[in-house]
Order: structure tokens, then sequence, then C-alpha cells
């Protein structure tokens, strides 16, 4: 997987939409088992469970918390966002 200003790619241009949580994890730079404990708790309500074994965090849901998460703390330091 690589990144060129915007989602993930996989080849020829074609745009990721489901990540796997590794993946995730590491777009917000968090370790492979911190990513597995996001994905059973605040990304919960977003991730997609394909199978029991199987889950994957779709991009834009995982932006959206990104930025979500921006705004509160922004808010908490009293910064206008």
């Amino acid at each position: 997987m690589t990144q060129l200003q915007g989602k993930p790619i996989m080849h020829e241009g074609q745009e990721r939409v489901l990540l796997t949580v590794t993946e995730a994890g590491k777009l917000c730079g968090f370790s492979r088992a911190s990513s597995y404990v996001m994905a059973n708790g605040e990304w919960r309500p977003f991730a997609i469970r394909l199978s029991e074994r199987v889950i994957r965090i779709p991009y834009d849901s995982l932006m959206e918390w990104v930025d979500e998460k921006k705004q509160r703390a922004a808010e908490e330091r009293g910064e206008v966002a």
C-alpha cells in the first residue's frame, strides 16, 4: 500500500476503500497491538467485521474520526477550529 496525497492506493491509481487494522493504525501512528485495541474499542462503531478473523476499517470513517479528535483537541485548548 502506498499513499499519494489522499486515499491509500493499491496499484494503477485504484483507491482503497477498506484498510486492514494494521494499515489503519499505521496511518495514525499506532503499533499493531494498539491498532487492534482501537478496532475493538473506539473504531468498533465503524469497523467492518467480514468474518470471525477479518476486520476492515473504512478509510473515510477513519479520517472522520481523526478530524473529530483534532476538533475536540482544538476545543479543549480553547482554539476555534
